[in-house]
């Protein structure tokens, strides 16, 4: 795209647009449909169940937002049709232990509860939590509503899901320099969302 702002403002115009306009009606192909309770058979689960990949780890350009926020230190996941409102559940992809929250963005702070040195954990976005700091969670176990809270103002519903290195402090933020790439660890793990 050409560096002119009346180019940018009228992408942007045209991308809200299209979003508000012409998806609200659109039919997604699988539909949101209520988790059934099935955890897969990998070693971890899927911590949106029935939600679909939408967006990767690293660098990408979204108009209107910040610099800082264009490098996606995450993955995104989201219940198809699910659209503003509250979505499914997030899950404990693995058991774990509740270290904090960043009510900002709506995150649920967790880290693995093992024996080894663990990964570190955040479910961003969240609208409702259903755990407090110190509770210990099973595979499986609801952590709270995939949601659209965000401090950057209204995002579409998703579940913003972040690891961080095992040396990671119990409770630990975005762009501290512990983030790693989501995505082959829940490949490895069995847990990617199909």
């Amino acid at each position: 795209m050409p560096p002119y702002e009346e180019t940018e403002n009228y992408v942007r115009t045209i991308l809200d647009l299209g979003q508000s306009e012409f998806s609200a009606n659109c039919e997604v192909p699988t539909g949101a449909q209520e988790w059934d309770g099935d955890l897969g058979d990998g070693e971890w689960t899927v911590p949106l169940p029935g939600g679909k990949f939408t967006s990767g780890y690293g660098r990408r350009n979204v108009p209107g937002l910040p610099a800082w926020a264009q490098e996606h230190v995450g993955v995104d996941i989201a219940t198809p049709g699910a659209g503003s409102g509250s979505g499914g559940p997030v899950i404990a992809p693995t058991a774990l232990r509740i270290t904090g929250f960043n009510n900002t963005d709506g995150c649920v702070i967790a880290k693995e509860n093992g024996d080894d040195p663990d990964f570190g954990f955040a479910f961003c976005h969240l609208n409702t939590y259903s755990v407090k700091k110190g509770d210990t969670l099973k595979r499986g176990d609801v952590i709270g509503t995939e949601g659209n809270k965000a401090g950057l103002g209204a995002v579409s519903t998703h579940l913003h899901f972040e690891i961080y290195k095992p040396d990671a402090p119990d409770v630990v933020y975005p762009y501290e320099g512990f983030n790693i790439d989501p995505e082959p660890i829940l490949k490895q793990k069995g847990a990617w969302p199909k």
